[in-house]
């Protein structure tokens, strides 16, 4: 009875510890980029999961502050950029100049854990092929909530792309 008292007494010790080092936050992002023709048509679709950077943890960190340092998450760019990037990054590779810079989020809702992003942008002259985006704000220096380089998204002017971008904190 004891050793069966002991015993039991010791599982549970030891779930509580287990428990204990799986209560961190745990933040995953995923990214549905479409592009379409200038008549609608869809041209291509792409659902990828993203990177949240050492910098965009620090920024949600940050906006939970009863006076946050840094303004919200309001803007997005796109790039053409090829090298893989990681945890550490802080910027796209290879912005698209005027109409891949900082393009307004159009839509930013939350349903429980999940926060949406929506923004479009319309290719310009010569058209791109878009390899990355991100979600950033412009306080001086853009800080990057998260970000994808694994985009394939061949555009030729007045295409658009729809980037609907969600981030999920569990």
């Amino acid at each position: 009875m004891v050793k069966r008292n002991i015993a039991k007494f010791l599982t549970e010790v030891a779930q509580m510890v287990d428990s204990s080092y799986r209560d961190g936050i745990k933040i995953e992002g995923r990214l549905l980029a479409e592009s379409f023709d200038p008549q609608g048509n869809l041209k291509k679709s792409q659902y990828l999961k993203n990177t949240v950077p050492d910098v965009g943890e620090i920024h949600i960190a940050d906006q939970l502050a009863a006076s946050p340092g840094e303004t919200a998450m309001t803007k997005m760019s796109v790039g053409t950029g090829t090298t893989v990037t990681d945890e550490t990054a802080t910027a796209l590779n290879t912005i698209i100049a005027g109409w891949g810079t900082d393009q307004s989020i159009s839509s930013r809702t939350h349903t429980n854990q999940v926060i949406t992003y929506v923004c479009t942008f319309t290719a310009g002259a010569g058209g791109a092929t878009v390899t990355e985006a991100c979600i950033n704000n412009t306080d001086g220096t853009p800080i990057l909530l998260t970000y994808n380089d694994g985009l394939s998204q061949a555009l030729n002017e007045n295409d658009t792309l729809q980037i609907t971008w969600t981030l999920t904190i569990s």
